[in-house]
């Protein structure tokens, strides 16, 4: 499998099974700003998908 498909079958395993709270609490404690939007970016498409 390649690296970019290894990353896409995370974060879809990310945005569709971690608790909406789990990802909060990462955009809270990321200490480096870049990681902090990961998370909040992460958190949004997790919303937007469960809310469909």
């Amino acid at each position: 499998m390649e690296k970019e498909d290894l990353l896409l079958e995370n974060a879809k395993s990310i945005i569709t099974k971690v608790p909406l709270e789990v990802i909060k609490q990462k955009v809270n404690v990321s200490k480096e700003k870049s990681d902090a939007e990961f998370w909040k970016n992460i958190y949004y498409l997790a919303k937007k998908y469960r809310t469909k």
